[in-house]
């Protein structure tokens, strides 16, 4: 004993020397003394050994154990094997044994793991195959834990990628076990080595995945994006974007990619009553900014499916919406032209009015009134919305303008003749030109003084002679309303003005004769009209008429010495002209005195005329 003692010694002090082993082995078989042996293994191999060192005593341990203990199933055969897959977890023979007992005892949970270290530890990629189908096989078939088998797969697939099988297999296992995410990535794998039309299918199928059972329609709206567009039948793809935009719980930037996705698609596909169907659906479901986009879409596609009322429907809410948009209302009056829709045209753009406000909503009244007379041929109502825009104190000049000169024209058409010299006088007040303006005053004036409203004729005739100090057609219009009323102060004013115009051009008598005769008459002041003939005289001198008119003046006013020095200068005017007369007369006789059958006047009949009368003549 005391041999055997010293042999283990020696070999628990030098593990690694076979001969010792060989030593203690020989001498517990003389003792049969096997016991002590195999503890001795067991406690240098649960010491600290290097790998190598450790695996070959494991070894000589498990056939040490098999020679006195046999091969069957025993803990203390596990706990070796254990030891040498500690050391070695790929050891063949170790790992062999220890699947044997494990599988026999169906103590999978630790056979998975010991096969879980082996591969770890395997750096042949053929032995590191076979273990991994080893594993795979314990894993699905007996051990039925899917996870494992799962792991195996991946990592099988890892290395055979080409191996449809084994990507059917892990498809297939992990479908079965909801473990969608990593069905995705393989699926996406396989997409890219796959034909078109089977690509088209594998995608659709990651589509589904991430709306159906991810629950993750951006994700899946993402998949669809990139394959989408390319060769083949995407109506599957069609029937998953339809469903993200009908359900109401998805994100609304997500579900507005899909609608327009879709309806690309459906356009492309010619199927165009289901691109209308999906913009309804998505109308009805969509935020008021983007129900605006949807609207001036369906807009713009109604019209060729013959719906161009419903059409007009949505761009009239459109516009009430946004009433500045120049592109809607210029779609609008397309359609309304196309189809002879001018009412409903009309009506979209007073409710946009209403919905706007300021210079917008003028205009767009403006133009509701031009759709009225124009295309409508309702002149009331045309009328009615341009004295709405002119109405308003705010409206601009240049729109206030326009309106004016539809509205004078309409007026007058209508013979609404009060409601026109207003509007005269408002496009007068806004027209750029002079020569315009005064012609619309003039309008204004005459058709003022026609509806009896001379009040306001001779303002707006007022007006035009301050504008212009030397238009004398003026100033006969305002002295025809003053005759006519028997307004004679005011007469005698524009009278006077318009002697001072002419004056300055020379002339002025006409006028001067007529203000002396308005006041010796009309105005039965004498003393006035004497001094208005006075200045005829003085401008002019004295004729008969200017006697005339005068003398019967100065008697009413017993103004003697006056009428006498007018009488006196009379006659001697007279007198001259008599004599002159005669004068001409005898010379006339002379150079036809051979003539018999000339008539004389009983002037010339005491021919020759008197000393006095030919002083006169010669004066």
């Amino acid at each position: 004993m005391a041999q055997l003692r010293a042999a283990i010694e020696a070999a628990r002090k030098a593990p690694a020397r076979a001969e010792a082993w060989d030593e203690v082995e020989q001498l517990a078989g003389a003792l049969q003394k096997p016991e002590e042996v195999e503890a001795l293994y067991r406690e240098v191999l649960g010491g600290k050994l290097d790998a190598p060192i450790k695996t070959a005593v494991g070894l000589r341990a498990l056939r040490f154990h098999d020679e006195w203990f046999g091969g069957e199933d025993s803990p203390a055969l596990l706990e070796l094997l254990g030891l040498v897959l500690e050391a070695s977890p790929a050891e063949e023979t170790a790992l062999s044994r220890v699947s044997m007992l494990l599988t026999v005892g169906s103590r999978w949970d630790e056979l998975l793991a010991v096969y879980d270290r082996a591969i770890a530890a395997t750096t042949d990629p053929l032995r590191h195959q076979r273990l991994l189908e080893e594993a795979l096989q314990v894993a699905r078939d007996f051990a039925k834990e899917p996870e494992h088998a799962i792991s195996y797969l991946s990592a099988l697939l890892a290395v055979r990628p080409g191996d449809a099988a084994l990507a059917d297999a892990l498809e297939k296992l992990l479908q079965k076990n909801g473990r969608f995410r990593q069905l995705v990535e393989l699926l996406q794998a396989r997409a890219a080595s796959r034909p078109p039309a089977e690509a088209l299918a594998t995608r659709e199928r990651i589509a589904a995945i991430w709306l159906d059972e991810l629950e993750d329609p951006t994700e899946a709206l993402s998949e669809i994006e990139r394959f989408v567009g390319g060769a083949g039948d995407d109506a599957g793809a069609r029937a998953l974007l339809r469903r993200i935009v009908d359900d109401g719980d998805v994100e609304a930037e997500t579900r507005r990619r899909a609608a327009d996705l879709l309806r690309a698609r459906l356009a492309r596909a010619g199927r165009e009553a289901d691109v209308l169907e999906v913009l309804g659906a998505w109308l009805a479901v969509s935020s008021p900014a983007a129900q605006l986009d949807i609207r001036r879409e369906l807009g713009a596609r109604l019209p060729a499916v013959g719906q161009a009322d419903a059409a007009m429907d949505h761009l009239a809410t459109v516009l009430r919406a946004t009433p500045g948009d120049a592109g809607t209302r210029l779609s609008l009056r397309a359609l309304a032209g196309g189809g002879d829709a001018w009412a409903r045209y009309r009506d979209a753009l007073l409710a946009a009015a209403d919905a706007a406000d300021g210079e917008t909503a003028l205009a767009l009244v403006a133009e509701a009134a031009e759709v009225s007379a124009r295309e409508l041929g309702d002149a009331p109502r045309a009328i009615e919305l341009f004295a709405r825009v002119l109405g308003d104190g705010d409206v601009p000049d240049e729109l206030a303008l326009g309106a004016a000169r539809r509205q004078s024209a309409l007026l007058d058409a209508a013979g609404r003749r009060g409601e026109l010299c207003d509007v005269l006088e408002r496009q007068a007040a806004l027209e750029p030109l002079p020569v315009v303006q005064k012609d619309l005053l003039q309008r204004a004036a005459r058709l003022s003084d026609e509806l009896g409203d001379t009040t306001r004729a001779v303002r707006i005739w007022r007006s035009l002679a301050e504008r212009d100090a030397g238009d004398v057609g003026v100033r006969e219009a305002l002295a025809d309303i003053f005759v006519r009323d028997k307004r004679w102060a005011d007469l005698r004013a524009v009278l006077g003005e318009r002697q001072r115009v002419a004056v300055a051009r020379g002339d002025g008598r006409a006028d001067a004769v007529r203000i002396a005769r308005l006041e010796a008459a009309e105005l039965d002041d004498a003393a006035a009209a004497i001094r208005t003939w006075q200045q005829v005289a003085e401008a002019h001198g004295e004729d008969a008429e200017l006697v005339d008119a005068l003398a019967p003046l100065h008697a009413r006013e017993e103004r003697w010495e006056e009428l006498g020095g007018l009488l006196e200068r009379a006659e001697e005017r007279e007198s001259r002209h008599l004599a002159g007369v005669l004068v001409d007369l005898a010379d006339a006789r002379r150079e036809r005195s051979a003539s018999r059958c000339w008539p004389w006047p009983p002037t010339v009949a005491c021919w020759p005329p008197s000393r006095a009368t030919r002083q006169r003549a010669r004066a």
